[in-house]
C-alpha cells in the first residue's frame, strides 16, 4: 500500500525520531509531518516534504491537498527526500560517524588508544 500512496503522512503530537518517515523517504515518498522536535531535522518544509503544526487538521488538510494537486513538486520533494535517506542513513557513514565520536570521546578523557584504566570496571574490557 504505502508504494501507492502519494505521500507519508506522520501526524505525531511528540516524536523524536521516525523511523515512518525514513523508510518512507527510502522508498521515495515525500512527507507531510507535524512540527514535532524530530522532523526538522529529518526534513526541510517544502524541501523533502512539508510540515504543519501540532494539533492542526485543517492546516494537516490543506497541505496533503496542496501536495497532492501539484504532482511535479510531489516528485522532487520525494527525489531530495530519497537522496537525503541515502546520505544520512547510509550505514557505513552511521559508522564512520559512530567511531570518530567515540574516538573523541576517549580522546577528551585522557585515552586515546581506549585502553581501559584502572577506575574502570574490568568487565569493559571484555
Amino acid at each position: 500500500l504505502r508504494l501507492q500512496s502519494a505521500l507519508a503522512v506522520v501526524a505525531s503530537r511528540y516524536e523524536t525520531f521516525s523511523y515512518t518517515a525514513f523508510e518512507a523517504q527510502a522508498l521515495g515518498m515525500p512527507l507531510l509531518m507535524t512540527d514535532t522536535l524530530g522532523p526538522r531535522g529529518i526534513i526541510a518544509d517544502g524541501v523533502e516534504g512539508r510540515i504543519v503544526p501540532v494539533d492542526d487538521p485543517v492546516a494537516m488538510a490543506h497541505a496533503m491537498v496542496e501536495m497532492i494537486d501539484d504532482r511535479p513538486a510531489l516528485a522532487r520533494m520525494a527525489a531530495a527526500g530519497r537522496k537525503m535517506v541515502a546520505e544520512k542513513m547510509d550505514p557505513l557513514s552511521i559508522a564512520r560517524e559512530t567511531a570518530a565520536f567515540y574516538r573523541q570521546a576517549l580522546q577528551r578523557t585522557g585515552n586515546p588508544d581506549g585502553a581501559v584504566g584502572a577506575s574502570a570496571p574490568a568487565s569493559w574490557a571484555e
